[in-house]
């Protein structure tokens, strides 16, 4: 299929690096191809790699994806994860397929927006196992609340219908996360967000900012309530969001995501990176770097505005 691409060498900087956005896009998926990008076959896990925030696969990039725009820096999985060098997905608006690995059962809207900016952790070596790439928010429409199961929200696409998604984030402050360590004595004091990131969306002028958020959402990880010193000390505002290293899937546990819980991990801190987007190219459903990626569907008013929320 045929796509549109704003080529970095055809608009200086080009949309440049930015930490704030307003996305407004229409769109319409034939029913057909949401079926066909569902029943692609899942990456080979003997040449791919879990990117950390699902059972998820690196290559390639955007596996059972449907991108509606793709923008940003295009990064690799750090060296220090000892699983480095594959390419990540870029930043993407789009529609997620992989419904065996979240178990939604339908294609649902989802945004990634991938950094260029890595965590840092409060341990010995400062290159922990689950840093595996570069700072990323991944939203995939489909959430319930941890441990509890309670308060379901979504962002599912029906096909051969329009859709409008009105999208909002602020990048522009780090966050830090504390964990409290069931394996001191006395027990460390309750987890602590220091909360930075927003994230905000409606879907046909419904507001989806909750669970719809998981992984990323900030305010799903107040652990098991009945364990005390793994409640979260402070709740934080729907709308916050944390990177990829802040959390693991863990799939056996019924689709729950946790931050990870170590005698060894206490403390991360995210930059403030941003989206790197200086000199990159945009795509409209995707650039040509993932013209594989492009599939029949229908796009209306798209409005793309930085620098502000």
């Amino acid at each position: 299929m045929g796509f549109l691409q704003i080529a970095a060498s055809e608009f200086t900087p080009g949309l440049g690096d930015f930490s704030t956005a307003i996305i407004s896009v229409w769109f319409r998926v034939p029913a057909t191809v949401l079926a066909a990008v569902a029943a692609q076959s899942d990456p080979d896990p003997s040449v791919a790699v879990g990117d950390g925030y699902q059972d998820f696969y690196f290559s390639p990039p955007l596996s059972k994806i449907i991108p509606l725009i793709t923008f940003g820096s295009l990064e690799e999985t750090l060296a220090s994860s000892g699983e480095g060098g594959f390419p990540c997905s870029p930043s993407f608006i789009g529609i997620d397929c992989n419904f065996h690995i979240t178990g939604k059962g339908q294609p649902t809207l989802a945004v990634n927006l991938q950094t260029a900016s890595t965590c840092s952790f409060n341990k010995s070596p400062v290159n922990p196992q689950n840093e595996i790439r570069p700072e990323a928010y991944y939203m995939r429409g489909f959430g319930s609340r941890p441990y509890t199961g309670a308060d379901p929200q979504n962002t599912y696409i029906a096909g051969d219908k329009w859709h409008h998604a009105l999208i909002s984030f602020d990048l522009s402050s780090g966050c830090s996360v504390t964990w409290a360590n069931a394996n001191r004595s006395p027990p460390d004091a309750a987890w602590a967000i220091s909360p930075g990131p927003i994230f905000s969306w409606a879907l046909d002028d419904v507001g989806k900012v909750g669970c719809s958020m998981q992984p990323a959402g900030g305010s799903n990880w107040a652990d098991n309530p009945a364990i005390t010193d793994r409640a979260l000390a402070t709740p934080i505002a729907d709308n916050y969001i944390i990177p990829q290293a802040f959390f693991e899937y863990f799939p056996s546990a019924g689709d729950i995501f946790s931050v990870p819980i170590e005698t060894s991990t206490d403390f991360i801190i995210s930059t403030s990176g941003g989206i790197s987007a200086a000199s990159k190219s945009v795509g409209m459903p995707a650039s040509a770097e993932f013209v594989d990626n492009v599939y029949l569907l229908e796009m209306a008013e798209l409005q793309f505005f930085t620098g502000v929320t």
